[in-house]
Parts: structure tokens; sequence; C-alpha cells
């Protein structure tokens, strides 16, 4: 009787099973094969070595240090590990400032976003930042202090990071 890996349920032979090697051979390699995530070099290489994925199908690609996963509502690979970026905020002698951050590459569902101002003195000192109106493309990057600053090319950060 065939038994079964606890967590990968992966079948293994035991002693009492008849002698087939091609038998539990295909069926390890077969379930091996559905819960392996492939690693492609690039983009490019993805698309052809998987012309026709199926939705939940998931890859690493080097090239982007990304994660995908193929969405089959929309018929796309959609990134689902973190993105990182930053962008210089000015302001003049206002109390708040918005800025629209587009993710590098769209996320599978909402993430989560935080941010920080790369600084902590002068006139940003009392300005904090968040993430609103976050979507899968993008976020706007909210920063705001109760008094008027004038300020310029200060790095406001941002991470985001999809949950499943």
């Amino acid at each position: 009787m065939t038994q079964y890996t606890p967590k990968a349920t992966i079948p293994y032979a035991e002693l009492t099973d008849a002698s087939n090697l091609q038998s539990y051979t295909q069926a390890l390699t077969s379930t091996l094969d559905q819960i392996t995530v492939p690693t492609y070099p690039l983009l490019s290489d993805r698309d052809a070595l998987n012309p026709s994925p199926t939705a939940g199908d998931k890859c690493y690609v080097a090239e982007t240090d990304g994660l995908y996963m193929y969405s089959g509502n929309i018929a796309t690979w959609l990134r689902i590990s973190p993105q990182a970026g930053k962008v210089q905020v000015s302001a003049s002698a206002v109390s708040s400032v918005s800025t629209n951050v587009t993710f590098p590459e769209q996320f599978a569902s909402i993430p989560a976003v935080f941010t920080n101002i790369n600084s902590g003195s002068g006139s940003i000192a009392q300005w904090a930042t968040r993430a609103i109106t976050i979507t899968s493309s993008g976020f706007t990057m909210f920063s705001f202090s109760t008094s008027n600053a004038t300020f310029s090319n200060i790095d406001h950060q941002w991470v985001a990071v999809q949950y499943q």
C-alpha cells in the first residue's frame, strides 16, 4: 500500500509493495513538479519555457529578484514578493504633500505598504508619512505635519509586501 509524506503528500513505496521503480519514480517526479517553484534567469525565459501557464502557477525570476504567480482571472504573471523604492519629495510652506508612487511591477492583490522619511533634521523633523489609496499597481505617499515647512528633495522610502 502506498504511503504519503505528511506535508506535501508525496507518495513513497513500502517494502511490501510490488517492485516497480518506474511507477514510483514517475509518481515522485510528477508530484515534485507540481510543488516545485521553478527558477528562470530572465522574464523572457519564463515566458518561453512556460508558454501556457495555469492559474496559481508560481516561479522565481532572477532578473527581477521576484516571485511571481500566474493569475488566471487576468491572464498575466503578477509579482508576489516585496518591492521597495524611494521618491524625493519637496514642499514649500505647506503642512502636507502627496506624491503618487507606481510599483515597478503590479502585485497580485493590494499589498501592505510601509513608508519612512529618510531624514530627521531641519524643517522635516516634525513630519510623518503614510501610504494612502493603495492599489495593486501603486499608492499615494501622504507626508504631513502640524505646521508648514519648506524642504527640497528629501528621500521618502517605501516597502510594499504581498500577503497571501
